[in-house]
């Protein structure tokens, strides 16, 4: 056999061209075979002289002479390969002629290949803040309404700020599609500030009262399903509670976890909770503007097939979040959501490319920069998962796999630390945690 290499940037076209006796060292392979199975009169299952078998047979084995060509051929091709394949080539057979030559292609994806040109000295813009006592107040008056206590208003006394409301409420969106029903849903005013601007629409009405009013949430809602939603709401009021707070005082805060002797010690824990959550949050940021700077200058060469495979896996992750089945194909997923196919398909096609492109590059800078995980750091990772899940017996798949996802969390912390550490810094001090928060906010 003879071939020749055409290499593409995601692939490898190989041209096999076989001889006539290599055709005939693959049909003596195949007569063979098949005499072990071949039924001739007066003859036991591979006990018929050779000859006669290829005589009954003839070319009825040629697919498999063929298959046996190309699949000891290719074995023994991979060695002579200069580049490493990806994946099991796909064949196409472009000329056969039984007395004369078989042409064939092997088309082998490459593995995907990245080049950075730039991942160190990165402009960075850095947000420094302190939370201070007015920023644990939310948090405050959470704990104060979880340990309240709740007294019934009087027939004819309307809802004010604060009140405890035992509501029936039903919501459609603007194509009159019902998304929200609930009766006797307990509803506190003034619990969540987002929802500061929907409590006004209750104050005032009185037990057995009914309304019906618009409302739109806001872009940035934290709930992602209703943010930027418009939708028509019809309430009832059924029962309106005052609620009576507790003092905010030490009492209080022993009430809510004995671990707090006093109300300092409840105020440092609250503090640095939201420290700790919304400094994870900015180096979340960091590092996602320091990647997406990272890919903007790269090269990337993906295969399609994985980027097909992970396309794939965000779409059944898609039908398993939305609880949805998982046999459903993505067109019929597209008319359930009422999106274009073809739309769909792009958006998540954009979203592996991203995917891969973001694993790539911590992949290759940990590579260029010999960024390592040790095996002490994976086992106390992996007894800290052991007693957090409170799971003694693990099999050796499910070992493997919570490894796999340990060590590449490691990574990505030791990635992200040394892309900060190696930025160009420009850092803004002394900012509002509201301000933070608008920061974490922003794409």
């Amino acid at each position: 056999m003879e071939y020749n290499v055409t290499k593409h940037d995601t692939s490898a076209d190989v041209q096999l061209i076989y001889s006539l006796n290599d055709i005939e060292e693959a049909y003596e392979k195949a007569y063979l075979k098949a005499s072990k199975k071949v039924k001739i009169n007066g003859f036991r299952p591979g006990k018929a002289p050779l000859p006669m078998v290829k005589k009954v047979l003839g070319e009825s084995v040629a697919e498999d002479a063929i298959n046996i060509m190309l699949s000891d051929s290719i074995n023994d091709l991979y060695p002579k390969l200069e580049f490493k394949p990806f994946r099991e080539p796909k064949i196409e057979i472009e000329k056969f002629e039984r007395q004369e030559t078989l042409v064939a292609k092997a088309i082998f994806e490459l593995p995907p290949q990245v080049t950075l040109k730039n991942y160190k000295k990165l402009p960075l813009d850095v947000f420094e803040f302190e939370v201070l006592e007015e920023d644990i107040k939310d948090q405050l008056e959470k704990i104060q309404f979880q340990l309240s206590k709740t007294q019934q208003k009087e027939e004819g006394e309307v809802v004010e700020s604060k009140d405890l409301l035992d509501i029936n409420i039903r919501g459609l969106n603007e194509e009159g599609e019902e998304i929200q029903n609930a009766n006797n849903h307990r509803y506190y005013l003034g619990l969540n500030l987002e929802n500061e601007d929907l409590d006004k629409h209750f104050h005032g009405m009185k037990a057995g009262e009914e309304k019906e009013f618009p409302y739109e949430y806001p872009a940035d809602y934290s709930n992602k399903d209703l943010a930027g939603k418009k939708l028509k709401y019809s309430v009832k009021v059924n029962e309106i509670f005052k609620v009576i707070l507790p003092e905010l005082d030490d009492a209080m805060a022993k009430e809510w976890n004995e671990k707090f002797s006093n109300l300092d010690e409840l105020k440092s824990h609250l503090k640095e909770e939201l420290d700790t959550s919304y400094r994870r949050g900015l180096e979340q940021k960091y590092f996602d503007k320091s990647v997406n700077l990272i890919m903007e200058s790269s090269d990337y060469k993906i295969p399609a097939s994985l980027v097909k495979d992970e396309m794939d896996h965000i779409f059944h992750k898609t039908l398993h979040d939305f609880r949805m089945d998982h046999h459903m194909s993505m067109e019929e997923f597209a008319n359930i959501v009422k999106v274009d196919l073809s739309e769909l398909q792009k958006n998540f096609e954009d979203r592996a490319l991203v995917n891969l492109k973001v694993y790539l590059t911590i992949h290759e800078i940990a590579k260029l920069e010999e960024i390592k995980v040790s095996e002490d750091e994976l086992s106390a990772e992996f007894t800290k998962y052991r007693e957090n899940s409170g799971e003694t017996n693990f099999n050796q798949g499910d070992i493997e796999r919570i490894l796999k996802n340990i060590h590449e969390n490691i990574l990505v912390d030791k990635i992200m630390k040394f892309l900060f550490e190696n930025s160009e810094k420009k850092i803004e001090s002394g900012l509002s945690l509201s301000r933070i928060k608008e920061i974490l906010n922003t794409k």
